[in-house]
């Protein structure tokens, strides 16, 4: 990988891109299920359009995916469950906070850069975890329960969904001799998958059927054009830029998402969850000087 850092710029950019749309797109879902499209059906509905991009643009990179399967099968679920869980999150609950927990994936971009890319942690890394998990428990600390384990699915959602993204990037950049519409298609698909197992189990596919009747067309599509151009750039940006790394410089997503969920909606944070969040944010920084080991 080039050192030289005028060649680190376009990735950076790229990821900074991205996070200002992943830090917005909350708030179009949320529009969507005030026009009484919930969120599974307009997670479907948008990474349908997404999807159709990605066949226009990249007609012949699914070809790729039986190249890798196993990687691509991973990298499939991984993505898939980082989109709709990421969504769900900030509709089920606050948007900062869902996106703190979110950003507790350099906590496991440490175990999974060690199996997937044979990275090997420094002692750095380990602080890196003890703080994040410090400031996790300190904001999912429920008084009455005892223990720092949330009773609320948007945690869940938020956490998973940075599980899932830490393991999206190191397969990744494992799948770097890839084409990015390889990764995009993958993802897409992986989204529309785990969407249709969950609006069948709830039988939510009724209201795919009247997405175009009962909430503006148009808005549906400039979602899902936006979320093609994120997953271009933020594929393309993981793929040049070292994982952990690639955490730190999405924080700028916390910015964007402090900024307008306070704007738009008029969300704020308590204090504990103040002190759980800095926390976190600091254990991501540091991490930027925790860089795991070459193999």
């Amino acid at each position: 990988m080039p050192n030289q850092p005028y060649k680190y710029f376009p990735p950076v950019l790229a990821l900074l891109a991205g996070t200002v749309i992943w830090g917005t797109v909350w708030y179009p879902y949320r529009i969507l299920r005030e026009h009484g499209l919930g969120g599974t059906p307009a997670t479907f509905s948008t990474y349908l359009v997404t999807l159709l991009f990605t066949v226009t643009v990249f007609s012949r990179s699914w070809r790729e995916l039986s190249q890798a399967p196993r990687l691509f099968f991973i990298l499939t679920l991984a993505s898939g469950w980082t989109n709709y869980a990421y969504v769900m999150g900030t509709l089920e609950g606050t948007v900062m906070r869902t996106l703190l927990l979110f950003y507790l994936a350099p906590v496991w971009t440490v175990p999974l850069a060690r199996w997937v890319l044979n990275e090997r942690p420094t002692a750095a890394s380990y602080g890196v975890v003890i703080v994040a998990l410090t400031g996790a428990a300190t904001m999912l600390w429920d008084p009455q329960a005892g223990w720092p384990i949330s009773h609320n699915l948007s945690d869940w959602y938020g956490l998973t969904a940075g599980f899932a993204f830490a393991l999206n990037n190191v397969i990744a950049r494992r799948l770097s001799g890839h084409s990015i519409g390889a990764k995009t298609f993958a993802s897409c698909i992986g989204v529309l998958g785990i969407t249709a197992v969950a609006m069948t189990l709830t039988g939510d596919w009724v209201n795919v059927a009247r997405a175009g009747s009962i909430v503006p067309f148009s808005l549906i599509v400039a979602i899902g054009a936006a979320l093609f151009c994120t997953m271009l750039i933020v594929f393309y940006g993981v793929m040049h830029i070292p994982a952990v790394r690639a955490i730190v410089i999405m924080l700028f997503e916390l910015v964007v998402g402090a900024v307008s969920s306070h704007w738009l909606v008029g969300e704020s944070m308590s204090a504990r969850e103040w002190v759980g969040g800095t926390l976190i944010v600091a254990a991501t920084l540091f991490s930027a000087f925790a860089e795991p080991k070459p193999p």
